[in-house]
């Protein structure tokens, strides 16, 4: 049992989410994760929360648990933001949709999709950590970052924008 103990310890600190990473020239400490699922049972991709100590810098980190082609990916972000902004907003932020879905590729079961934000230093999407599209436009950047969280609480939590599976992670 020892030896078993030895080996597995290892194997979940691999498999588990960084506890912090860097955005911006700031350390970010994981504050919230959860999983997203459809229809209750599917697992899509699990959510890591990372915040600085004043709650001004945020990434949400995105680790796929099933391939999506780049269609499905577009599809999906289009459809969410114009459920969630209206046609409106999403006319206004027409062209900064459009460079996102041209930056998005397909996705297999492990990789990665984070996107940050911070005042000074604007929005970046990054794909398995290298950078894909960044934005100035703080506005869109908030509006985008609203896709996956809502609201962080004043406890750092995330009210999550999409189903969330049963289990909690933290």
């Amino acid at each position: 049992m020892r030896s078993l103990k030895r080996y597995l310890l290892p194997l979940l600190l691999l498999a588990s989410p960084a506890w912090s990473l860097e955005f911006a020239g700031q350390r970010l400490q994981a504050v919230d994760s959860a999983e997203a699922c459809y229809l209750v049972f599917m697992r899509l991709y699990a959510a890591t929360l990372y915040s600085d100590a004043q709650g001004q810098t945020r990434c949400v980190d995105l680790e796929y648990l099933r391939p999506f082609s780049r269609e499905d990916l577009s599809r999906a972000t289009l459809k969410f933001y114009a459920e969630r902004y209206g046609p409106q907003t999403g006319s206004q932020d027409a062209s900064e949709l459009q460079r996102l879905v041209e930056a998005y590729q397909g996705v297999d079961s492990g990789d990665r999709y984070r996107f940050c934000l911070s005042p000074g230093h604007g929005a970046e999407l990054a794909r398995d950590g290298n950078p894909v599209m960044q934005t100035e436009q703080a506005d869109f950047g908030q509006r985008l970052f609203g896709l996956w969280v809502e609201e962080v609480d004043p406890q750092g939590r995330a009210r999550w924008s999409f189903n969330t599976c049963k289990r909690s992670v933290f």
